[in-house]
């Protein structure tokens, strides 16, 4: 786990034009297209193709939530290469 400010602080090493980018799905990079906060359920998946955490369910007792930030993106030729 990695809180925004140990983000911050290992960010501040770098060029600040530099790149930042996330896996994608199987294999390769993509750039970060959203940022935004979530509130998570946490160890809720076991499965190797799930993230280990899942979205928090609305009737969930906020004592057994947590909140987030969440970086996404995706591969933007994905849509380009699908022919009717």
């Amino acid at each position: 786990m990695i809180t925004v400010q140990e983000l911050i602080e290992h960010l501040q090493k770098y060029d600040p034009k530099m790149r930042v980018v996330i896996a994608g799905y199987y294999s390769g990079y993509n750039d970060i297209l959203t940022i935004y906060p979530i509130c998570l359920q946490l160890n809720t998946q076991r499965h190797p193709c799930k993230g280990a955490h899942s979205l928090a369910p609305l009737n969930l007792p906020k004592n057994q939530q947590i909140s987030a930030i969440f970086l996404g993106g995706y591969n933007p030729h994905y849509l380009l290469d699908k022919t009717p």
